[in-house]
């Protein structure tokens, strides 16, 4: 399993960068952990893309957490909204 940081330790809402998955095979799955540290709230998203253009809403946190998902040809992490004054949020993907 390779480990991604999509975020990494962020503290302002916007997209991570746009990560392609090597592993294109029907139905692949894996792992996503969202991470909330200090008091930081807020909403996390993972989305995926089968073109790399339009992205949909895989998974979505708003506390940290993991989940399996369906691995998309393309994945980003996006940090909707965030609040709280202390500590960063980060998307870990395990592809």
């Amino acid at each position: 399993m390779k480990i991604v940081k999509l975020l990494d330790g962020v503290s302002a809402n916007g997209d991570s960068f746009v990560y392609e998955s090597k592993f294109l095979r029907d139905n692949e799955t894996g792992l996503v952990q969202a991470v909330f540290g200090g008091d930081r709230t807020g909403t996390l998203k993972l989305q995926g893309s089968l073109d790399g253009t339009n992205f949909v809403d895989v998974a979505s946190f708003t506390t940290s957490g993991s989940v399996a998902v369906t691995i998309f040809p393309f994945l980003k992490g996006n940090l909707a909204s965030i609040g709280g004054s202390s500590g960063t949020v980060s998307l870990i993907l395990g592809d």
